[in-house]
């Protein structure tokens, strides 16, 4: 049972590999890059951009492998655990694995200079100062008095002072959570928290964040984010002059971006809708705003791909991008001149 249940990780994982080398190909993305990953993927900038492949999101899957390394003490995994237990997404073991793990046949294996750094930040988790209670409390006064007075924040007098005093006081408070945090805000900040601490947090909404990790409003780093959502089918109704009714299409969210079909073209969409949806849209001459659908579509993605967004609200989503399209398509056609007849 256990070496069946191996093999069907590893079988999935291959499905998802290869479904994304053929998204690859058929888009023609720049595969010119001296580098391949463990899965045979080119890793090159065009790529990386694509796909979201990040030193951010590299570190937040360490700060995951952390909390479990330091509870359980294993440094051994399959597929099936790190889903599982570490809570890594597909797209998280594809794309990841080769910077955390040795693989030797169906196990990983964290890599020695992986467990190095692990070490380090366990040394800093439970070597903390007695007195760090307090210095928690008073980082929380310091937190409260700014947001009751954030309306004014740069005109306090003592705003730098308590800004600095509560930067001080994070490079002890953030050794003790070792929080996740979202990836955007660690892009924004231009710096890993473990390299520099100081640094990170000499920001008031870094220090806002830490905060909510504190009283336990913060990220948890147990879910695997989008993979709820992944391969369930859905609606997509949109009404087409052409026709004079809806069209039905059937729309899956995909580790690439989307899969549509259709009675007409039928394929791989990317994030943003270019491909098959919108060689649809163009075989039945729909008339839609382009660039503000192309960011509806990107954005929803990403949101599915971030949070355990349940199937029903990706639906909701997704048929509201359609019912734009409906309503422009349909203003399109009924507010043109009389004598014009174009669409």
């Amino acid at each position: 049972m256990i070496n069946s249940l191996l093999r069907e990780g590893l079988i999935l994982i291959d499905e998802y590999v290869e479904e994304i080398k053929s998204f690859i190909d058929k888009f023609e993305f720049n595969t010119e890059t001296d580098e391949e990953n463990l899965f045979g993927i080119p890793i090159n900038n065009e790529i990386k951009d694509y796909f979201n492949i990040s030193d951010n999101r590299l570190r937040n899957l360490k700060i995951k492998l952390f909390h479990y390394w330091i509870k359980e003490n294993t440094d051994v995994f399959t597929i099936n655990e790190l889903r599982k237990s570490l809570y890594f997404k597909i797209s998280d073991i594809i794309f990841y694995t080769d910077k955390l793990f040795d693989v030797n046949d169906d196990e990983f294996i964290v890599k020695e200079e992986v467990l190095v750094e692990l070490n380090k930040y366990k040394d800093k988790n439970q070597n903390l100062p007695s007195d760090i209670r307090e210095k928690e409390s008073e980082f929380k006064n310091h937190y409260k008095y700014l947001k009751d007075n954030i309306s004014d924040l740069h005109r306090l007098p003592d705003w730098q002072d308590r800004i600095e005093e509560m930067n001080e006081l994070t490079v002890e408070i953030h050794w003790k959570y070792m929080p996740i945090y979202e990836e955007y805000m660690l892009e924004n900040r231009g710096i890993i928290p473990e390299n520099n601490i100081e640094e990170y947090y000499d920001h008031y909404h870094s220090l806002e964040d830490l905060f909510r990790v504190m009283i336990g409003e913060g990220l948890n780093w147990k879910t695997t984010g989008g993979d709820l959502n992944l391969e369930n089918s859905l609606n997509f109704e949109v009404f087409t002059s052409r026709w004079g009714h809806k069209d039905r299409y059937r729309i899956k969210r995909k580790i690439y971006g989307w899969e549509v079909k259709h009675i007409s073209i039928n394929g791989m969409t990317k994030k943003n809708g270019e491909g098959a949806l919108f060689g649809n849209f163009r075989q039945d001459g729909v008339f839609y705003p382009k660039e503000g659908v192309k960011y509806a579509l990107e954005i929803l993605w990403k949101d599915a791909d971030k949070i355990e967004m349940e199937v029903d609200e990706l639906q909701n989503k997704m048929q509201d991008i359609a019912d734009w399209v409906s309503s422009v398509e349909k203003a399109t056609t009924s507010k043109q001149p009389s004598w014009v007849n174009y669409y």
